[in-house]
């Protein structure tokens, strides 16, 4: 197969390189890495947007019959509020996927938005990040349908998040945190 990086290979990574060269976001996501990527993610200013939408939308997830639903009602709040843009989800993530094809080398200028693969990867993980703490703020505000064992895991991972966006965490400690609320998360999802 030929590098796409260099133009060739297959139709999918064509489609990705035609992406990023006509991404036409560059500036908006080169101002929230300078001015948001280091601070924890519960102070950026689109996270204060999701959570805003959440609190005025929390009776409405009240209503809806199980946690699925509820899940999937919170992904279309999260798409609608624009909090962290799918646009930039799509960009992050094949930029991911073509800094790796390409042996760990930026293509088409990324590199002069992402200024290494850390801030690429830090970046690629927010809305992840944002789902976690969303979900957080409306087990909080008791507004999902879920055991409260699935509740303690979840805001025990959302909160093992916010820890690991602090200097000097152990990504140990983290990801046994993780680990425990994805199974209560994943068995309450199964019933």
């Amino acid at each position: 197969m030929s590098d796409p990086a260099r133009g060739g290979g297959g139709n999918e990574e064509e489609a990705m390189v035609n992406f990023i060269k006509g991404f036409g976001e560059a500036e908006a996501v080169r101002a929230f890495l300078k001015s948001q990527l280091a601070v924890p993610p519960t102070m950026h200013e689109k996270f204060g947007m999701l959570s805003r939408t959440l609190t005025t939308r929390s009776k409405q997830f009240s209503d809806l019959p199980d946690l699925k639903s509820q899940l999937a009602y919170f992904h279309d709040v999260l798409t609608e509020s624009n909090a962290f843009p799918s646009s930039w989800v799509i960009f992050a993530s094949n930029t991911g996927y073509m800094f790796q094809h390409a042996g760990g080398r930026f293509i088409e200028d990324t590199g002069s938005i992402f200024q290494d693969e850390k801030q690429l990867g830090q970046f690629c993980s927010i809305r992840a990040k944002y789902t976690m703490l969303g979900v957080k703020n409306l087990i909080l505000m008791r507004s999902l349908k879920c055991t409260s064992e699935t509740q303690s895991c979840v805001v025990e991972l959302a909160t093992a998040l916010e820890l690991g966006c602090a200097p000097g965490n152990n990504d140990e400690t983290i990801f046994e945190s993780l680990t425990a609320g994805l199974a209560a998360f994943d068995g309450d999802l199964r019933r």
